[in-house]
């Protein structure tokens, strides 16, 4: 109850703070960059640590085969977001996105018990959900105004959302537990508003950026599901982080150079800087 207790508190002061970092850089840099900063394990990774710092490493390393688990089932949310997204607004891309989640949540659950699978899963989504991606619609470029009121509210959804997950997954079990400890938060915040003010081109953007953010959260996860018993805390941490920015930074800057500078992925090239 108490490491519970502690990680919601944790994550509901973090996460408006991440909201506002990760938004302010697609406005700076685009809606890519700003996923792909939501994308890496800003949050789990120090939740990690202080699950290692208060409940061993053991308990951490079990803690991850879930988290490697929920990587996959949040690919698929994203995914559905996408689809949905060239034919509707957000509210509708959200519910979908809800579904899927859902869905696959309770597929997962059904797998056998194996931390080999678990990395299977946890490595191949975000490639696979990066080619499942439905091609980048027309550009649909925005005048709306910028709204200072935005940003703040986006920070207290975001606050708002980990707070009921951490209510709710206490009362639905450990399995479930698991999976809501990695909701995405950030995705569920971030990308309807870049829905919103930049139409379907900047929130798929923002998807594509938090799919090459998650090979980087993928890559700390594995690392510290396969390594921490065997190294211990701070070698195993060291690495999973250098893995995890190299690895988003690698597949970032593929994935830019298959984007034609025309498709927007600087801010000043698409509507989604009206956030």
């Amino acid at each position: 109850r108490w490491r519970m207790t502690t990680l919601a508190v944790f994550k509901l002061l973090t996460t408006p703070l991440l909201i506002w970092a990760a938004t302010r850089a697609a406005r700076r840099w685009g809606p890519f960059v700003g996923g792909g900063i939501a994308g890496l394990p800003v949050i789990s990774g120090p939740a990690s640590v202080f699950i290692t710092a208060e409940q061993g490493t053991a308990f951490s390393a079990a803690a991850s085969y879930s988290a490697l688990l929920g990587i996959g089932v949040t690919c698929f949310y994203c995914l559905a977001y996408a689809w949905t997204a060239r034919r509707h607004g957000w509210p509708l891309c959200l519910l979908a996105a809800f579904a899927a989640f859902l869905i696959m949540g309770e597929a997962v659950r059904f797998l056998p018990h194996s931390l080999a699978l678990a990395c299977a899963v946890g490595a191949a989504g975000p490639p696979l959900i990066l080619r499942l991606m439905p091609p980048m619609p027309e550009d649909q470029p925005s005048n709306r105004p910028r709204r200072a009121w935005l940003l703040p509210v986006q920070m207290a959804l975001g606050g708002l959302a980990v707070w009921a997950l951490t209510t709710a997954s206490a009362a639905l079990g450990a399995a479930w537990s698991g999976l809501l400890m990695v909701f995405p938060v950030m995705v569920s915040v971030m990308t309807p508003f870049a829905h919103a003010s930049g139409g379907p081109r900047a929130a798929m953007l923002t998807l594509r950026g938090l799919m090459a953010g998650f090979t980087g959260g993928s890559s700390f996860t594995i690392c510290i599901a396969c390594l921490l018993e065997r190294l211990g805390p701070l070698p195993c941490y060291a690495l999973a982080t250098a893995a995890s920015l190299a690895t988003s930074f690698a597949v970032s800057l593929i994935c830019l150079r298959k984007t034609p500078r025309t498709e927007g992925v600087t801010g000043k090239q698409t509507g989604a800087t009206a956030q």
